[in-house]
């Protein structure tokens, strides 16, 4: 069962993207290997690599394709997906067991954190867990303590030490 527990839910195009960026470190490589031995054997490596990177960027890009033209044409839907409400639709393989992610753990920003930036928009005590179903902010548990300047002042935008 694939679970998120929170945060954005990564398209696949994002790993194939990601897996460029060794790739290319290992053509640069293979490259330096074969000027300096002039080895046919390693020029076929390097020949190989470099067809596998650049195949492996464009099925990313294929992919972030896609991903933009659900951006564009269903918004709403395109977020529920990155933020793990719903499975992308390119991605059976997640579909098949996808469970949304849980915000039970989730506190408001305004009440119960006392965010010195946080404002009415940030309030999230009327939502529910995607996951269960049930209130997020549970005001009755009682809420977080708010921060202590004292304890962490970063909090306040003030220094790390209070200077004296």
């Amino acid at each position: 069962m694939t679970e998120f527990s929170g945060g954005i839910q990564y398209h696949h195009s994002r790993n194939l993207s990601r897996a460029t960026i060794p790739g290319v470190n290992m053509v640069q490589y293979l490259a330096g290997v074969t000027e300096r031995s002039q080895d046919p054997a390693h020029a076929a490596l390097e020949a190989r690599a470099r067809s596998l990177v650049i195949d492996i960027e464009a099925a990313a890009q294929a992919g972030e394709a896609a991903q933009e033209r659900m951006r564009q044409s269903d918004p709403a839907a395109w977020e529920a997906c990155h933020y793990g409400l719903a499975p992308w639709p390119d991605e059976p393989g997640v579909a098949a067991d996808f469970t949304a992610i849980c915000h039970c753990q989730r506190r408001c920003l305004y009440h119960d954190h006392g965010s010195p930036w946080a404002t009415e928009q940030d309030c999230n005590c009327n939502d529910t867990c995607p996951r269960h179903g049930e209130k997020v902010v549970d005001h009755d548990v009682g809420p977080l303590p708010k921060p202590d300047p004292e304890i962490n002042p970063r909090h306040y935008n003030l220094p790390y030490r209070p200077t004296t």
